[in-house]
């Protein structure tokens, strides 16, 4: 996770760069360092993320499964409202003339993630998922990634940012992968 993290880093640096015609001389430099690292960070990322998660599931199979989910949901989703609500909020205190502070600004944090706390929504809802596929519908486990291939064909025309679903539906089979 930690090379993860470091090429997400480089990325948003590389993107910064293109964005703002930053060392002009190294455009086509930054642009393929860009784009071969948003290839596949990401997705090595989700796939590392449900290895991770197999093992702490193995390691606590005594417990009932809904133990895990709620874990999952006060480890991930508690740290995502506090943050995003808090860069949400910044936002608009820095931003003061090109954003409005009106209460459905906050309100929509709950559901709309700002910056990379995306992440944290997409990992939460995934577990979810996963965790009611493999309890309701996968009697194998190789039901569950057909299915999660599935729901990844059919992401690419899901456009919607709410709670993250695009996101939960390109990633999820990253996730079954690992």
């Amino acid at each position: 996770k930690t090379f993860c993290i470091i090429l997400v880093i480089i990325g948003h640096v590389a993107e910064c760069f293109l964005q703002n015609n930053m060392f002009s001389e190294l455009q086509t430099f930054n642009e393929g360092l860009y784009r071969t690292i948003y290839s596949f960070h990401m997705p090595l990322m989700f796939a590392i993320s449900g290895y991770v998660s197999n093992i702490v599931k193995k390691q606590h199979e005594h417990e009932k499964k809904r133990h895990y989910i709620l874990k999952s949901s006060v480890s991930l989703y508690i740290p995502y409202l506090i943050f995003n609500t808090l860069f949400v909020i910044g936002k608009l205190f820095f931003l003061k003339g090109t954003v409005e502070l009106r209460l459905e600004n906050l309100y929509f944090s709950v559901f709309l993630p700002s910056g990379v706390f995306w992440f944290l929504l997409t990992l939460l809802g995934i577990r979810v998922i996963s965790w009611l596929m493999h309890k309701h519908l996968a009697k194998h486990e190789w039901t569950a990634l057909v299915f999660a291939a599935i729901v990844a064909l059919c992401g690419v025309f899901i456009e919607t940012e709410i709670f993250t679903l695009n996101r939960i539906a390109q990633f999820w089979i990253c996730y079954e992968t690992g």
